[in-house]
């Protein structure tokens, strides 16, 4: 008995250690404060089309960064990292923005303001985010606030992210239903 004591301990210990580090909790009350001062159309859509500009900025670096040290470079890999920092980020503010406000409508807001939450939602990295944000993108499709080009990028991304491959359909389709396809596969209605 008094074995299995200092046995189960050093057990405990190796387990323990063996952990990974607890990730610290991140505090987004900024962006709690900034969604909170929102109170007219115009900074609405000047703060969607400044993260529209956050989510573009380190795509575009990408490209001169290849062209100048090549594809799988250091280089190459941090930009790849403040693009997911990015994104991360830009995932949350827009989470937030549609909770609060719902999908932007392009009448009011303007096309660039109005697109910028399908475009942070579309490189979002996982399934999971692009499924939890399916029924705004999928309203705004719906309401013409959304066009079925960039809803349907938007599902055949999710499908391949599931199924790990695009999304078929026979040689005479429409895009609808494509779409239509992609959803009832999905099970996302």
């Amino acid at each position: 008995m008094r074995l299995l004591l200092p046995i189960g301990l050093v057990a405990l210990l190796v387990f323990a250690c063996n952990q990974p580090p607890a990730q610290p909790q991140k505090d987004y009350s900024q962006i709690d404060q900034e969604i909170a001062q929102l109170d007219s159309n115009v900074k609405l859509r000047k703060y969607l089309e400044e993260i529209g500009r956050h989510d573009q900025k380190f795509r575009s670096d990408e490209t001169f960064i290849v062209q100048q040290h090549g594809q799988g470079s250091k280089e190459h890999q941090e930009i790849w990292q403040k693009i997911n920092e990015t994104d991360e980020l830009n995932l949350i503010k827009v989470e937030k923005l549609l909770a609060k406000f719902g999908y932007p409508k392009a009448d009011f807001l303007g096309s660039t303001a109005a697109s910028t939450p399908f475009m942070v939602i579309h490189h979002s990295a996982d399934y999971d985010s692009k499924k939890r944000n399916f029924h705004y993108l999928f309203e705004a499709y719906k309401s013409g606030n959304l066009k079925e080009g960039p809803f349907s990028l938007y599902l055949n991304r999710m499908y391949e992210l599931k199924m790990g491959k695009r999304y078929e359909v026979g040689d005479v389709f429409k895009e609808e239903d494509r779409i239509n396809g992609i959803i009832e596969e999905l099970g996302l209605k």
